[in-house]
């Protein structure tokens, strides 16, 4: 039974991983609010939620959004890899088989200085078909950078925490010095 489950999975995905996104995210301000609301209506779920900032591709500013936890987790022990962030970050692969594995990357320090709590900031994978991202645009001639991207502050140990508008400025400048030093791809 297994032997023929792992063949089906390896055909699917072999047949199936995409460069395009599985499921459609919020790029402009108004998709972004109306799905914000979506979630925050959906009450039957009760999941929780945190505040992330996200960097979509077609607002210029970084917008505070709640981000999921996903079905069935306790909020109590929750890490950040509980987190629904497919949400508002695009992906490649099948519908219910995510590998972002190489679009996450978690800032402990920032110009040598250590922060107080981490970000961890998950972002679309380069070779996924979606729109330059207008939010963090750098002028340091790279090629531009394609997709949403969610930041996410948690503690040491990973349990999340809820981002600040105010913190907007410092975020932007720990997702440009990523993207400057291309360490986001």
């Amino acid at each position: 039974m297994f032997q023929r489950v792992l063949a089906r999975t390896k055909r699917l995905t072999e047949n199936h991983f995409l460069d395009k996104p599985v499921h459609p995210v919020p790029h402009s301000m108004s998709q972004i609010e109306e799905f914000s609301l979506d979630l925050i209506s959906r009450k039957g779920f009760n999941m929780g939620a945190i505040n992330g900032m996200l960097f979509a591709s077609d607002v210029h500013l970084p917008v505070v959004v709640p981000v999921m936890y996903n079905i069935g987790v306790d909020v109590e022990i929750a890490t950040i890899t509980d987190l629904f962030v497919h949400a508002w970050v695009a992906y490649c692969g099948l519908a219910h088989v995510v590998d972002m594995s190489n679009g996450i990357r978690t800032v402990f320090a920032h110009h040598g200085v250590v922060l107080d709590t981490p970000y961890t900031i998950f972002y679309t994978p380069q070779k996924v078909a979606e729109p330059k991202n207008n939010s963090v645009a750098t002028n340091k001639g790279r090629t531009p950078f394609r997709g949403n991207i969610l930041v996410v502050k948690h503690t040491p140990e990973e349990a999340p925490l809820d981002v600040a508008e105010i913190e907007g400025p410092r975020i932007t400048m720990l997702v440009r010095k990523q993207l400057e030093d291309g360490l986001l791809n």
